[in-house]
């Protein structure tokens, strides 16, 4: 048997290794075996996205394109879990991405913010491929 914290580190160092992907994005519990779903890779997020399915017995994994029919009871009915933070996609790994897609980051329009908010935001824009603007064009900040 292998322990949750291990079978993040495989999935976080798989994801890393073979698609440039910099976090989990989410975990799941499928009782036998845990799920989980990568966070962002420079490329397209989950379009071309493999999602790792690890085994608790021996810590044999499985990739999974997305989607997979087969699969979508088991998630229905699979327990979230937490991720642990060093596994988790990181504020300066999105800074650093951001910066190298749209040659800058907007610090202004994120000050204040919480990291957690920095994150949602960075990676909405960088799913989306659309640079963060400010929402009122005519303030002056």
């Amino acid at each position: 048997m292998i322990k949750y914290e291990e079978a993040c580190k495989i999935a976080y160092e798989k994801f890393k290794e073979n698609w440039g992907i910099i976090g989990i994005g989410s975990a799941k519990d499928l009782g036998e075996k845990w799920f989980f779903l990568p966070s962002y890779t420079e490329d397209d997020c989950y379009s071309n996205a493999i999602n790792i399915i690890i085994s608790k017995e021996n810590g044999q994994i499985n990739y999974m394109p997305i989607p997979d029919i087969n699969i979508f009871e088991s998630l229905e009915n699979a327990t979230n879990l937490e991720i642990p933070e060093n596994f988790k996609v990181k504020k300066e790994d999105l800074i650093d991405l951001y910066t190298k897609k749209f040659g800058g980051y907007p610090t202004f329009l994120l000050m204040g913010a919480s990291d957690e908010q920095i994150i949602e935001k960075l990676l909405k824009s960088l799913k989306t491929g659309k640079e963060l603007i400010a929402e009122n064009q005519d303030a002056d900040y």
